[in-house]
Order: C-alpha cells, then structure tokens, then sequence
C-alpha cells in the first residue's frame, strides 16, 4: 500500500482517514499541534465558561455548528455521555435556556443574531406559531456557535 493510500485513526472521532491527512474530514479537527484548532479558538473567545463549555460539546456534536450534520463520531460516546453533554448544553445556564425558550426572538437578537430572528419567526407564523419556542430554545447553541466561533449567521 502506497503512504497516500494508508489510514489511521482520528485521534478525536475515531473515524478512518487517510495517514497524510492534516485535517479529520469526519470531525473537522487539525491533527498536527501546530496547526491553529477549533477547541483553542472556543478558549480565546469573549464569552462566559458556560458558553465555552457548550461550545465545546456542539464541536463535539455536529460538524461547523450545524445541526443537521453531526458528526459520526458522536454516536460511537456512551449514551450517558452525550446524555450529561445534552445537559450541560441545555440545562447548565437555566437563564439563557429560560431566555431561549419563552423570549426567543428578543434573545436572539441580543445574541447579534438578528438574520436567523426574522427567519425563524417567519416560520414560526407560517406554522401556526406552536413552532417558535422549540425552534429557538433548541437550536439557540448551535446558532450563537457559528456566531462567535465561524463568524456566521447561516
């Protein structure tokens, strides 16, 4: 087997990637120390520890922060694991998640993340309103990470 064709296993995943890789395509995460991660770009923000540590778990979670694409690493944590991690991204900061839940769009654009208000309190209308307190209060992690961590609002 060629040194291009040779795998090892992700440090961070544990998902199969080719030897020479610097970057896991699985998780996203640099393999080389030198090379700038995404875990010391959460520890140099300017936001709470609780926020960092929810940071953190959504890293763990998805991939770039969005929901939709988790990361096939997570599924392979103990369920009592990603069971603590869905708390300490719901429950640790009971006023942010009170905040998300009952004052959605208020909190979000205090959050700065005034794209994603009107988007999803459109959809929330159109949908008869039930949707507006879930839609917030569960995707208000994963939106203020790729806030502050991408620099994006979509």
């Amino acid at each position: 087997m060629t040194e291009e064709m040779q795998t090892k296993t992700c440090p961070y995943c544990g998902e199969e990637i080719l030897a020479v890789a610097q970057k896991c395509k699985h998780c996203g995460e640099f393999l080389d120390k030198g090379i700038h991660s995404t875990n010391s770009k959460i520890d140099s923000l300017d936001v709470n520890e609780k926020w960092k540590a929810r940071f953190k778990i959504v890293e763990k979670q998805v991939i770039e922060g969005k929901w939709w694409k988790y990361n096939s690493g997570f599924w392979k944590i103990p369920v009592s694991e990603r069971m603590q991690m869905g708390s300490v991204l719901y429950l640790s900061d009971f006023m942010s998640t009170f905040a998300a839940f009952f004052f959605g769009p208020i909190y979000y654009l205090c959050k700065g993340l005034w794209l994603k208000t009107i988007i999803y309190t459109i959809a929330s209308f159109l949908t008869g309103g039930l949707l507006v307190f879930i839609i917030f209060f569960c995707l208000a992690p994963y939106d203020y990470y790729r806030l502050k961590v991408y620099g994006k609002q979509w």
